[in-house]
C-alpha cells in the first residue's frame, strides 16, 4: 500500500500540472502580418520598426514558439508579462537577445494594433 501511495501522489501531481498547462495560456493561430496602415499607425510607439522588422519578429514567433508548443493567444496576456515570458522562453528556444527582442516587439505591436491596449516598452 505504501508503494502505491508513492506512485499515486507524483502521478496525480503530474496530471494536475499537465491539465493546468493545457488550459492557460489560451492557444490561437498566430496573428496575420501587419497591413501597411497598421505599420504606419504603430510608428509613434515603435519609431524604428518597419514592415521588415515586424515580419522578422512574426517569423521567429511562428518558427520557434510553434515548434515546442501551441501558439499563445498574444491578446490574453498583459503587456507587462511579455518581457519576462520572452526572457524565459527565448532562452528555451535558444534565441539570441536580438531575436527575443524582435519577437517581443512584434507581440507588443500586435497587441497595440489589434486592440487599443497600452504598450509598455
Amino acid at each position: 500500500m505504501n508503494r502505491r501511495r508513492w506512485i499515486a501522489v507524483p502521478a496525480g501531481l503530474f496530471a494536475t500540472a499537465a491539465l493546468a498547462g493545457c488550459a492557460y495560456p489560451k492557444a490561437a493561430e498566430p496573428p496575420e502580418r501587419f497591413t501597411e496602415a497598421e505599420v504606419e499607425s504603430l510608428k509613434p510607439r515603435f519609431p524604428d520598426s518597419t514592415e521588415v522588422s515586424f515580419s522578422a519578429g512574426r517569423k521567429l514567433f511562428v518558427n520557434k514558439c510553434g515548434s515546442c508548443h501551441d501558439y499563445s493567444d498574444v491578446m490574453v496576456i498583459d503587456d507587462s508579462r511579455w518581457p519576462g515570458i520572452m526572457k524565459s522562453m527565448g532562452k528555451d528556444a535558444k534565441l539570441t537577445e536580438e531575436q527575443s527582442g524582435k519577437v517581443l516587439q512584434w507581440i507588443l505591436a500586435v497587441r497595440a494594433a489589434r486592440r487599443d491596449a497600452p504598450v509598455s516598452k
